[in-house]
C-alpha cells in the first residue's frame, strides 16, 4: 500500500512564504541610527555645482534666430501648466554677462505678461535659452486649487 502524500504541497508552500516575508524584512531599512549626528552639511553639497533638473522642454527659443522673442511669446498658446524658465549658461566666471543676458528675456516676459524663473547655471559654452515645460510642482497646484 502507498501512503497518500496529501499535505506536502502546504508544507512546500509555507517554506516559500516564509522564505519571502524573510527576504522582504531583511530589504526594509532598519531605523535610523541616533548616533549620526544630522545637523552636519549633506555630502552632496560640497559636490562640484550641476546644470539644474528640469522637466522635459516643450517649446525652446535661442536668440539669434530669425524669430524675435517678443513675437515667439505672442505666438505661443497659453497653458498655465507650462512654466518659462530663461537658462543662462556661462562659462570661467562670466556668470554677469549670462545673467544679463537671462534678464533682458525676463523683462520681454514679464511685459507680455509671464512670470519667468531665471537660472544661470555654469555649463560647455555661453548660451541663453527660454524654455516652456510642464512644471510638476505648479501642476500639482493647480490640481488642488480646483
Amino acid at each position: 500500500m502507498i501512503p497518500r502524500l496529501s499535505h506536502g504541497w502546504q508544507i512546500m508552500l509555507a517554506d516559500l512564504s516564509l522564505i519571502l516575508f524573510i527576504v522582504t524584512a531583511s530589504a526594509i531599512d532598519p531605523a535610523p541610527d541616533k548616533s549620526v549626528n544630522t545637523t552636519a552639511a549633506p555630502a552632496a553639497a560640497a559636490q562640484a555645482p550641476a546644470p539644474s533638473q528640469r522637466s522635459e522642454p516643450v517649446a525652446v527659443f535661442r536668440p539669434g534666430l530669425d524669430l524675435d522673442f517678443g513675437t515667439w511669446l505672442a505666438e505661443r498658446t497659453a497653458d498655465p501648466r507650462e512654466q518659462l524658465t530663461i537658462v543662462a549658461r556661462y562659462t570661467g566666471r562670466d556668470s554677469a554677462r549670462a545673467r544679463a543676458a537671462a534678464e533682458t528675456l525676463a523683462s520681454e516676459a514679464q511685459a507680455a505678461g509671464l512670470a519667468p524663473r531665471i537660472v544661470v547655471e555654469p555649463g560647455q559654452s555661453a548660451d541663453v535659452a527660454a524654455i516652456f515645460a510642464f512644471d510638476p510642482a505648479m501642476a500639482r497646484n493647480l490640481l488642488t486649487s480646483s
